[in-house]
Parts: C-alpha cells; sequence; structure tokens
C-alpha cells in the first residue's frame, strides 16, 4: 500500500499541476483575448484619428491656402491703391502748377491790357479833338484800315497802339 500512495500522491500533485496549467492558460488566453480587443479597438481608433487627421489637416490646408490667397488679394489690392495715390498726388501737383501757370498768364494779360488801354488812352490825349478824315472812318468801318497808327500831328511820331 505503501506503493500506492505513493503513486497516487505523484498523480495527485500532476494532476493539480495539470489543472493549475490549465487555470493558468485559460487566464492568458483571456488576457491574449483581450489584448487583441484592445489591439483591434486601438487600431480602429488610429485609423479613425488618421481620417479624421488627414481631413484636418486638408481642412487646414484649404484654409490656408485660402487666407494666403486673400493675403495676396489684400497685398495687390493695396499696392494698386498706393499706385493710384501717387497718381493722384501727381496729378493734383500739375494741376496745381498749370493753375498757377494759367494766373501767371492772367496776370500776364490783364497787364499787356492795362498797358495798351493806358496807351490808348495817351494816344487818344494827344490827338486832342481830332477826328479821322471820312475816308478813313470808311476804312475802319469796312475793316480794311490795316494797322492804324495815330500819328501826333504836332511831333510826327507813331502812337504806339
Amino acid at each position: 500500500m505503501k506503493r500506492r500512495n505513493w503513486w497516487m500522491w505523484v498523480s495527485i500533485a500532476l494532476g493539480l499541476v495539470v489543472v493549475g496549467l490549465l487555470v493558468w492558460q485559460f487566464n492568458t488566453q483571456s488576457e491574449l483575448d483581450d489584448a487583441q480587443a484592445q489591439i483591434k479597438d486601438l487600431t480602429a481608433e488610429v485609423e479613425q484619428a488618421k481620417q479624421s487627421g488627414s481631413e484636418a489637416a486638408a481642412s487646414y490646408k484649404a484654409a490656408y491656402e485660402d487666407l494666403q490667397s486673400e493675403l495676396g488679394t489684400a497685398q495687390s489690392d493695396l499696392a494698386a491703391t498706393e499706385q493710384q495715390l501717387a497718381d493722384a498726388k501727381d496729378a493734383a501737383d500739375q494741376a496745381e502748377a498749370d493753375a498757377k501757370a494759367a494766373q501767371q498768364r492772367a496776370d500776364d494779360a490783364t497787364s499787356s491790357v492795362d498797358r495798351a488801354q493806358a496807351e490808348a488812352g495817351v494816344c487818344l490825349r494827344d490827338l486832342g479833338g481830332m477826328l479821322p478824315s471820312s475816308r478813313q472812318r470808311q476804312r475802319l468801318i469796312e475793316g480794311r484800315s490795316g494797322p492804324i497808327k495815330c500819328a501826333l500831328i504836332r511831333e510826327h511820331r507813331p502812337c504806339p497802339v
């Protein structure tokens, strides 16, 4: 009986080892299944994040390109406006110079008219009460007199008209 006892204890120990190994294997298999399920979930999340990230990156890229385009348009508009402003300033400067020149010409013309009127007044005063002859009056009326010169009778010099 001693012999059986020993084999029995060895068999029980081996049975316990087998049961322990089976429990360990089931536990390990369960952990492995959980890990694989987590890997599947994480892989799905990564794929979803990739897709979301790609979509977000694409939308960010499109927004950035739109912003660059708008900035380029704004810069070109600014350059065009600055050019128009410079052109308008040049035109205003030119108009001011033209106005000054026109004013100078008007002043010169006024002084020429004043001089001519003064000279005509001197001529008329020097002529006194002398009237042109009827023939000269007829020529003046018909406009055929040519350049008219007032002759000062006493001094025989031409009037500066």
